[in-house]
């Protein structure tokens, strides 16, 4: 029995020594694959890149977007347009190509409320909705397509006060879809500042009507200068990365608990193997960690000053996506929470190209402006390609254009009325100078 038991007790002495030793090995092999990776090296560079993050102005946590986003009643009009988002679905003034104004006088007395409670809320310092910011999935917001929704509709009543010659009304409703566009972007998500580009663009292409049809008359002038002084607010790049670095190191935490729940909170797809199985080892999460906090602090770095700089801004969101682009595993979590910045400068740059050019045609008509001797501005004279913005004659009248979608200077031709074929995306942003 005592020989039995000695025996056992070597035999389970034996068992444990072998699993040690394997697990040893195991250990040693894990340790060896770990230093061929990049993990180690981007480990330990974490505090010195958070430091650098925080250096920037990034924003770090939930409570860091809280403070930024915390606005006093007094000061905020998101109470004012809360309200209102939904009235063009609710009346059906959101069809817009078959809107009448018999349409709008059937519910006159709720448009006109809500025209003032746009204005007062124009007297207010931002807008900011109240939200649950927790979650940096949830950062496309129905406010957005509502905002839309509204400049679309009040550059339709512009649309009619211009066909019955009424600037003041039409300043009113200018004023008005130029306050709706500018405010899309005031909480700083990224997404939102394509949201305000697109509404902008609704209001830049009225004022153009406004100026071919109306432009010779003082009154209109005045409304559409004023207008583009309202949509003159330069984009805030860096609020905007600060949003989109807090989105990032939310996101890590996420990521690494259930890669397909965040797959599919982004819209769906499978996640990579680097993810599904790198998650598990060591170092993996401290590692993207620090690229993320690396790369967005340098991005930060780069940012213009110049909010109007839009290339400048392009040189250094191309420098990162260069950087989000580079293999290894503690890039893993940076390549799947990087946007595609590029479309963004170039979208921004198309937008103050257009209004740009809306301010030399107000000038060339309020100067009467030798044209044959170029722009009348010193300022507002940059197309998105990095030339100036064109001026020429085609025939008895003068054109001030901007390049089109193609990006290409098609000599001042105009996009058609009509989608065609033939013409595809070739064609300028033209403005045609009405007789004085």
């Amino acid at each position: 029995m005592e020989h039995q038991e000695v025996t056992g007790k070597k035999r389970w002495t034996k068992v444990v020594m072998v699993f040690v030793i394997v697990v040893t090995i195991l250990a040693t092999i894990v340790a060896v694959g770990l230093n061929k990776t990049d993990l180690p090296e981007a480990a330990r560079s974490l505090d010195k890149n958070r430091e650098a993050a925080v250096k920037q102005g990034l924003f770090m946590s939930n409570d860091d977007v809280q403070k930024y986003l915390t606005v006093d009643d007094a000061d905020n009009g998101a109470s004012l347009l809360q309200p209102l988002l939904e009235l063009p679905k609710k009346y059906k003034w959101d069809d817009y190509e078959k809107l009448t104004p018999a349409m709008v006088t059937a519910h006159q007395a709720e448009f006109d409320a809500a025209l003032a409670k746009i204005e007062l809320a124009s007297t207010k310092k931002r807008v900011v909705y109240t939200r649950n910011w927790t979650n940096p999935i949830d950062t496309l917001f129905p406010e957005y397509a509502s905002l839309k929704a509204w400049t679309k509709l009040l550059c339709k009543m512009t649309e009619f006060a211009r066909a019955d010659n009424q600037p003041e009304k039409a300043k009113r409703y200018l004023h008005a879809a130029a306050f709706v566009a500018t405010t899309a972007d005031d909480e700083g998500v990224l997404i939102a500042m394509l949201v305000r580009i697109a509404c902008q663009s609704i209001v830049e292409r009225e004022l153009r009507e406004d100026v071919q049809e109306r432009g010779a008359d003082p009154r209109w002038r005045d409304a559409i200068e004023s207008t583009l002084k309202v949509l003159d607010q330069p984009y805030d790049w860096h609020t905007a990365m600060a949003m989109e670095h807090w989105f990032a190191v939310s996101s890590v935490d996420l990521v690494i608990k259930s890669p397909e729940a965040f797959y599919d909170g982004m819209g769906g797809g499978s996640a990579p193997s680097e993810l599904k199985y790198g998650r598990f080892l060591p170092m993996f999460k401290t590692a993207n960690r620090s690229r993320i906090e690396e790369f967005y602090s340098k991005l930060a770095a780069r940012l213009p000053k110049d909010a109007n700089d839009f290339m400048a801004a392009e040189k250094a969101f191309d420098s990162f996506e260069r950087a989000t682009s580079k293999s290894g595993l503690s890039y893993t979590i940076l390549n799947l929470v990087a946007p595609v910045f590029s479309q963004i400068p170039h979208a921004v740059g198309k937008e103050i190209a257009t209004r740009d050019a809306l301010y030399q045609a107000c000038a060339a008509l309020d100067s009467h402006a030798d044209l044959s001797k170029g722009l009348p501005l010193k300022d507002h004279r940059i197309d998105l390609d990095g030339n100036e913005i064109r001026v020429k004659k085609k025939g008895a009248e003068w054109i001030i254009y901007s390049i089109g979608p193609n990006e290409t200077d098609e000599g001042g031709l105009d996009q058609p009325k009509k989608p065609s074929s033939s013409v595809g995306r070739n064609y300028d942003w033209v403005i045609h100078l009405p007789k004085m």
